[in-house]
């Protein structure tokens, strides 16, 4: 920047010295008024070839892989369960070249509960505003092609100046609104300035899916983001200014959040790249060694993974719960339930524990302790199809037909393409002679599984029964 303004100005004063020596009545004013164009010339000539460079900007979404029960008070905000936690990353990638009034501009379908700094560093006069207007963009390879209002929040980040290596993390509690669409879009706009004063446009659109089936809820699909371009001729004034104190680059946690999002699109061997170079970088991360262990199909290092979690984190409930599921998976069911026990001390709402010691339980024959455990899940998770699905395998095992009957229908109700519950719930209204029902039944579990032979054999059985050929 100071030698390209240094240039221009030299340029000026050559050519106005060239425009004073022509007015000199001197017999050499020729020379000197060519050798003053020429050098203004030459400045003028070099000026182009002192572009600054273009700040590269990384701006992503991830989405957290923490689900916290309904009705807990997490960081200030009490939970509901369509609350979804995510976290946008923006980073300068360039080496050399600062982004001056660098703007996020985020439009989302749902309501933004709570937006917050996790983690910053090399940032100045970070500023954040809302706007309420609501605006939901469609798009079509990676193009925007139309605007309709389908609610949507609004949410800008302005900073004043992000330094080359720099980054920010901020913090999003979104809360999901239930829509008839099976698809939308989650839009992320960008601008900002490199040192030069030159305007840079450019978005990320990122593919929402209708994930929740009993909801018809639609949630930010992080893996798949569509490139395209986006020129907001308005900029929002903005206001409300954080203040924020300087945090070290937190290049594991990016590897980590990284490695989550790779698991999350079923792209293990990538996901375990991004855990283990996490881990290289801060040896003493728990969650990587957590996430690592959940990855690795080798039982006996994903259960070093989980105790180096532990080891790092002792309360960490999620590690000794998995750690117990490795443990059953080698038979080791005393260890495994010492395991699941721990990850309930730590965290005394954790359904998935309660569930894997009904499991266990339910393995041992102890169902009496099985059936206390499965009813603690669903005391935690009333929606917890398989804990229903379990409770009903052993009331039906015990011979109390209308219970079984009632947690195999609470298990439909929770997953409405449960093929094993309608399955089970078939074979129920066939050993009671209700065979028309068990038909309906076998049929919606070949329907959501088609490959299912069990529910296949059953159809038959009860075809045969009515005299009907299958």
């Amino acid at each position: 920047m100071f030698w390209k303004l240094l240039l221009q100005i030299l340029t000026a004063i050559f050519g106005i010295m060239a425009v004073v020596c022509a007015l000199l009545p001197t017999p050499n004013r020729i020379v000197l008024v060519l050798a003053f164009a020429l050098a203004a010339a030459i400045f003028g000539f070099l000026i182009p070839f002192l572009r600054v460079g273009i700040p590269e900007i990384d701006c992503y979404i991830t989405s957290s892989s923490l689900n916290y029960a309904e009705g807990l008070l997490i960081d200030g905000v009490i939970w509901e369960k369509d609350f979804r936690e995510y976290f946008l990353w923006v980073r300068n990638k360039s080496k050399q070249v600062e982004a001056h009034d660098l703007k996020i501009d985020m439009d989302m379908i749902g309501s933004i509960v709570k937006y917050e700094i996790s983690s910053q560093q090399g940032c100045e006069g970070i500023f954040f505003s809302r706007n309420t207007t609501d605006r939901f963009g469609k798009a079509e390879k990676g193009v925007i092609t139309e605007t309709t209002k389908l609610y949507s929040n609004n949410l800008q980040i302005g900073t004043e100046k992000l330094s080359f290596g720099g980054h920010y993390k901020v913090r999003l509690v979104v809360k999901a609104f239930p829509v008839d669409e099976d698809s939308g879009t989650f839009i992320i706009k960008y601008r900002y300035l490199n040192v030069g004063g030159e305007k840079i446009n450019q978005s990320f659109v990122y593919k929402i899916l209708k994930k929740d089936k009993v909801n018809k809820s639609l949630y930010i699909d992080t893996t798949h983001p569509i490139i395209g371009y986006f020129d907001r001729k308005v900029i929002l004034t903005f206001g409300e200014t954080v203040k924020i104190e300087e945090n070290k680059l937190d290049s594991a946690g990016t590897y980590n959040n990284l490695g989550v999002t790779y698991a999350q699109a079923g792209e293990k061997a990538k996901a375990i790249e991004e855990f283990k170079l996490a881990i290289k970088d801060k040896p003493d991360l728990a969650s990587a060694h957590n996430n690592l262990g959940a990855q690795l199909e080798e039982i006996d290092k994903a259960i070093e993974e989980f105790k180096l979690a532990i080891k790092y984190e002792p309360d960490f409930a999620e590690a000794h719960n998995n750690l117990g599921i490795a443990y059953a998976k080698i038979g080791k069911t005393n260890k495994a339930i010492e395991e699941y026990e721990l990850a309930i001390k730590f965290k005394v709402d954790y359904e998935w524990a309660y569930y894997n010691l009904g499991v266990t339980y339910t393995q041992e024959g102890e169902t009496g302790k099985a059936i206390d455990e499965f009813k603690l899940a669903l005391k935690y998770k009333p929606d917890f199809a398989w804990a229903h699905y379990n409770l009903g395998v052993i009331y039906k095992k015990q011979g109390e037909a209308d219970k079984a009957i009632e947690e195999y229908k609470l298990a439909i109700r929770c997953e409405p393409d449960f093929a094993d519950a309608y399955n089970s719930l078939g074979v129920i209204y066939a050993q009671t002679g209700e065979t028309d029902k068990a038909i309906e039944e076998f049929k919606l579990a070949i329907k959501y599984n088609p490959g299912y032979v069990k529910a296949h054999n059953n159809l038959r059985i009860a075809y045969k029964n009515r005299g009907i050929q299958y």
